[in-house]
């Protein structure tokens, strides 16, 4: 029983991988796509120093959303190396249990 318990855990932690990594896509395809199109079709209609401000505002927020995007996959990477290392160790603690008994 203790064993299926760190199975589930396995698991859960691969579902938690992967739902990161399509948040960090999602993230990186609306920097990309909807958000570029849509700041592009309001800086054709919005002239100015104010037009400028909107325009110097929206590449922060672009830039924010990539980082954002960037970290999510530097946790995804380092949620799975946890995870190969857990099964490592799991590996190793039932061969010693086998070794002993």
């Amino acid at each position: 029983e203790n064993m299926r318990e760190v199975e589930f855990d396995f698991q859960t932690a691969g579902q938690e991988i992967n739902r990161l990594d399509e948040t960090a896509e999602k993230l990186r395809q609306t920097a990309a796509g909807p958000y570029e199109d849509t700041v592009q079709e309001l800086m054709l209609g919005w002239q100015g120093e104010e037009g400028m401000k909107f325009i110097r505002k929206a590449e922060i927020l672009k830039e924010k959303i990539t980082g954002t995007s960037a970290l999510i996959g530097r946790t995804k990477e380092a949620l799975h190396q946890a995870v190969l290392k857990a099964e490592t160790m799991e590996k190793r603690a039932k061969e010693i249990a086998e070794d002993r008994t």
